[in-house]
């Protein structure tokens, strides 16, 4: 962990770049889809990452300015701060699905991950007309370090490429949708949800089962005020699924969050340790932020009440998996569990004109 005075040093003076810098920010109106995977869309034999073009039918296809996302410098984007969010949640063509990988990491004995990972999540999104975005992050620099970090330029340029988008969901790669009928809008993402799921007055886990910290999520949170939805399990706070909405307090943190003495302090927690120490150390932080239970979004495959996916959840994340080497069994025993949109009311008629929109089929996996 960091120590406060060190975190407290550098948002300091971070906030006196960035109020001289970006307030105001202009902003610009429209939104985006970009056609082509020539600005660092995976390309591989998934027929949704290698085709030019995979657009939702809820896109709206307005432009934006293509903007080289490599360098830490342009990882921002636009922000109206006068925008009035619906208190029942966003449209579904205002809400983003992002999966960013290199094609490595710790899950990479599962077999077709990427395919059956890709397909998963398309056919969710076709279903409920969300924006469905693939990322290589093989193209930001991270300068030597680890590839966690990529996530942070992942979101900025999703929230970018999609100026109408009002939130975004941050998934992990090694993780299935398995209740495709759950809608995000009313579940989790209205004020209704959100006042109902976050935790209030609870204390903040520091790493450890056991461990815990004097400091307490808000008693009375106001769900307006809430820009980033995140699990906190037996160990403390679990960036590898969360909900976080455009805002300028949310760009303000993605720019903080890359600041490149946490990176190159390289914790054991590296970008879940960073937040972590933004979330102890800053009452703003946990004003503007809400602590769910992990089977909200986050499910993991094993694991206690509260944690353990259960029939019925969101989705589940084989978070770990890797350490006992059971990532293969763990994925094939959740992927013949998982629903299907297919099977969902209207499904096969959402698919299969979503796949005339994008003028080719998702292929069917069984």
């Amino acid at each position: 962990m960091l120590s406060g005075r060190r975190v407290a040093t550098v948002l300091l003076a971070a906030l006196t770049v960035y109020c001289i810098t970006y307030v105001p920010y202009p902003y610009r109106t429209g939104g985006f889809k970009s056609p082509t995977n020539a600005n660092g869309s995976l390309s591989s034999g998934s027929p949704w990452l290698s085709s030019p073009t995979s657009p939702s039918p809820s896109d709206k296809g307005d432009h934006v300015e293509p903007v080289d996302f490599t360098h830490r410098q342009s990882w921002r984007f636009d922000v109206d701060p006068f925008k009035k969010f619906n208190p029942k949640g966003p449209k579904p063509e205002n809400i983003i699905i992002l999966t960013a990988t290199d094609g490595n990491g710790n899950n990479a004995e599962i077999p077709d991950l990427l395919e059956n990972v890709g397909h998963n999540r398309q056919e969710y999104c076709d279903y409920h007309g969300y924006i469905c975005v693939f990322t290589n992050i093989t193209k930001y620099d991270l300068e030597d370090k680890h590839p966690v970090w990529a996530k942070i330029p992942g979101i900025a340029q999703a929230f970018h490429e999609h100026p109408d988008s009002e939130w975004l969901w941050w998934l992990d790669m090694d993780a299935i949708i398995m209740t495709p009928s759950i809608d995000l809008s009313s579940h989790i993402l209205s004020h209704t949800a959100i006042a109902s799921s976050i935790k209030k007055n609870e204390p903040i886990k520091l790493g450890s089962e056991k461990a815990v910290s004097n400091v307490t999520t808000a008693a009375n949170p106001l769900p307006a005020d809430i820009d980033i939805l995140v699990a906190q399990d037996q160990n403390g706070i679990n960036a590898g699924s969360f909900m976080i909405r455009r805002s300028l307090f949310s760009r303000f943190l993605l720019d903080m969050w890359t600041e490149p003495l946490f990176m190159s302090l390289d914790a054991p927690g590296r970008e879940q340790d960073a937040l972590m120490n933004f979330f102890l150390e800053h009452p703003i932080v946990r004003e503007h932020t809400g602590l769910v239970e992990m089977r909200m979004f986050n499910a993991y495959s094993v694991g206690p009440p509260g944690y353990g996916w259960r029939d019925g959840d969101l989705a589940v994340h084989f978070a770990g998996c890797w350490v006992d080497h059971h990532c293969m069994e763990a994925f094939q025993e959740h992927w013949k569990k998982r629903g299907e949109v297919r099977n969902l009311p209207h499904g096969e008629e959402k698919l299969r004109k979503a796949n005339q929109y994008r003028g080719w089929s998702l292929p069917t996996y069984s």
